[in-house]
């Protein structure tokens, strides 16, 4: 079963945050991008969260009139995963499972919580996924029963 806390990077395997376990090697990322509509704009932002190792990190590209700019940023993780800011970059769930606002500060630093240089909200346009089953995430392969390999729950 979905959660609200399903939003937030704190999951320890790919699944749920309901169903406990964990991986040395697991992350958690958000990854988000977008273009414009005639594809002279483009962006892509990532955030991830490395649990077992104390690292987050981010990236932001914007490509604008043919020119790529990327920002990079890393940090410690310091067991708070809810605090999801890597020096100017932060993603704020605003409402869990539906609405997100990502913030890249114009301050390289991000100490300076003010001026803003990119803005983006995000805003779910399905039902909410809350309180259903995701049995796509069912993780045993049917192997020789007949699944080709493929996880429970996947269809071709």
């Amino acid at each position: 079963m979905l959660t609200m806390a399903d939003d937030y990077p704190v999951h320890q395997r790919p699944e749920p945050i309901a169903r406990p376990g964990s991986n040395r090697d697991f992350y958690d990322r958000y990854f988000f991008n977008g273009c414009a509509p005639e594809g002279q704009q483009f962006f892509a932002l990532a955030l991830g969260v490395y649990p077992n190792r104390n690292v987050m990190d981010a990236s932001f590209c914007v490509i604008h009139d043919g020119i790529q700019h990327n920002l990079r940023a890393s940090r410690r993780c310091t067991g708070e995963r809810m605090d999801v800011r890597v020096g100017p970059i932060s993603i704020e769930v605003l409402e869990p499972l539906r609405s997100l606002r990502i913030l890249v500060d114009d301050d390289e630093s991000g100490s300076s919580r003010g001026s803003r240089g990119a803005p983006l909200h995000t805003r779910a346009r399905t039902r909410s996924p809350h309180g259903l089953h995701a049995s796509y995430t069912k993780r045993r392969l049917q192997g020789d029963r007949g699944g080709e390999g493929r996880p429970s729950g996947c269809h071709a």
